[in-house]
């Protein structure tokens, strides 16, 4: 869709739209790096679900 400059695209009955958004998200990684031991107190695991169409 970037490559014929287009964000919207139907096909039969589904539209599908490729948007760019920004977002700011906390690096991690970079905190793990920096302070493992703290970064440990406040890790936790989380389970979601995907849902997709092809």
């Amino acid at each position: 869709m970037d490559k014929n400059k287009i964000s919207e695209l139907s096909a039969d009955i589904f539209t599908v739209y490729y948007t760019k958004t920004e977002t700011e998200r906390f690096d991690s990684k970079a905190f793990r790096n920096a302070d493992e031991e703290l970064y440990n107190q406040f890790v936790k695991t989380v389970t979601t679900k995907r849902f997709s169409i092809t």
